[in-house]
């Protein structure tokens, strides 16, 4: 199942024409009474839109537009522009090195993270800030709320295709508020902070299931996922640091791709993972 927002999945079902917003509502309670509780307000949303025969996401085998692009899909293919384009990363993971290279991309529907492992990244050695790729055979991860497009190994990049020109309408954010460790609520976004670091710990290393992504275990040289079984993993890693500013300090947990997001406040330290890319 894609993880398309609740919001999006109403707007879909009711523009179809075949229920009210309001009777949107009271199927959604119905449905989710019926089944006891056990499925959310989204699955609930799924089996309307499945008994109603609506299509909630265009057919696999045409362009999508960012914003018709949900995580859970698989070979996906797309046009964008490149809108800022960040350093090739190195690591190793027992033994093993690799590198990954992540590009902002967009269109004028939306814009997200387009991420290249290991040998895809050499398919992006000469992309430039406002290039267009045309993409092919990717696939869609969720990361703290938000999609994630990645290359897969069958993917393909064109760049700069002729007769292909793109007009993105949202751009990346670069107007933050300067905020004092003090002053974070928790769930905020654009929020930028200004401390000394005390302390930076080693980065972990892991790998997740490309279709849940849980956890992948090894095993005899094998990675298995609880609910898929054997699965080829995807590398990930979690980094933190300490940043100190007055009298306060601030735990920054860094994932692989840099996105941060408050999610606790203990005491005088505040445990955070900013909603941001940069």
């Amino acid at each position: 199942m894609y993880k398309i927002p609740f919001q999006e999945l109403k707007e879909k079902i009711v523009s179809s024409g075949k229920m009210s917003s309001e009777e949107f509502d009271e199927k959604i309670k119905a449905k989710i009474n019926d089944l006891s509780g056990l499925i959310s307000e989204e699955g609930a949303a799924h089996i309307i839109a499945n008994e109603l025969s609506i299509e909630l996401t265009p057919k696999s085998d045409q362009k999508l537009k960012i914003k018709e692009i949900y995580s859970g899909m698989k070979n996906v293919s797309f046009v964008a522009k490149v809108i800022q384009k960040y350093d090739v990363r190195e690591f190793n993971r027992n033994g093993n090195p690799g590198k990954v290279c992540s590009l902002f991309i967009g269109d004028e529907t939306g814009v997200t993270r387009l991420v290249f492992w290991n040998e895809q990244v050499e398919l992006i050695s000469r992309v430039n800030p406002d290039d267009i790729l045309s993409i092919e055979n990717a696939y869609v991860r969720d990361n703290n709320g938000k999609k994630e497009i990645h290359m897969g190994r069958e993917g393909n990049v064109d760049i700069n295709p002729e007769g292909i020109s793109i007009e993105v309408t949202a751009k990346k954010q670069t107007n933050f508020q300067r905020k004092q460790i003090q002053d974070l609520q928790g769930g905020e976004e654009g929020v930028e902070l200004l401390g000394t670091v005390v302390q930076a710990f080693d980065p972990r290393f892991f790998y997740l299931c490309p279709e849940c992504n849980k956890r992948a275990m090894e095993g005899d040289g094998v990675y298995n996922c609880s609910q898929h079984g054997q699965v080829v993993p995807n590398l990930s890693y979690v980094m933190n640091v300490i940043i100190a500013c007055c009298c306060c300090f601030v735990i920054v947990c860094l994932s692989s791709l840099l996105c941060l997001c408050v999610f606790a406040v203990i005491s005088d330290f505040v445990v955070v993972c900013f909603s941001l890319l940069f």
